[in-house]
């Protein structure tokens, strides 16, 4: 038996065609060359496909599919090495304490357990205006507070009660 070589030469192939293109049985072929019958009819087959005269689909979209697999499995890959070292950093690494003013207001209301409409719920009507107020509304509250010309730009919900004279 023979002994199969890893690849043939494309030269090799592309005159194995010529010669069944020419009106050469795949048998008179075969004979002439080193590859064999099964070898020849697959190239044939190949060449037929990628000439768009049998249905299939040619070599080089053939090849742009495993291309892209290839990507989409090492895309895939990374991506869950960045999961898994996400996972770890949390682990290690605390989240970023908020500021001393933010941590005394809610962050956002929310329902109680109670059923909806009881005195406990929350619904959207009585949601507004309970979520505290940012970062910077509290830095220019506490700024116009020191200069009462600033006074009239504050929140209402914000100013300072004032004291009867």
């Amino acid at each position: 038996m023979k002994e199969m070589p890893r690849a043939y030469a494309p030269e090799l192939r592309r005159r194995v065609l010529d010669l069944i293109e020419g009106g050469r049985s795949v048998a008179e072929v075969a004979a002439m060359v080193e590859p064999t019958k099964q070898t020849i009819y697959n190239w044939w087959n190949r060449h037929l496909v990628d000439t768009g005269r049998r249905a299939g689909t040619p070599t080089i979209e053939n090849s742009e599919l495993l291309a892209a697999r290839r990507r989409i499995a090492e895309l895939v890959k990374e991506l869950a090495a960045t999961r898994r070292a996400n996972e770890l950093l949390k682990e290690v690494v605390p989240p970023k304490a908020s500021s001393m003013l933010s941590q005394r207001w809610p962050a956002r209301a929310t329902p109680s357990n109670g059923p909806a409409g009881s005195p406990g719920s929350l619904t959207p009507a009585t949601t507004r205006g309970v979520r505290a107020p940012s970062e910077r509304a509290i830095r220019h509250a506490l700024v116009a507070r020191s200069d009462h010309r600033g006074a009239r730009r504050i929140p209402r919900h914000l100013r300072r009660p004032t004291r009867p004279r």
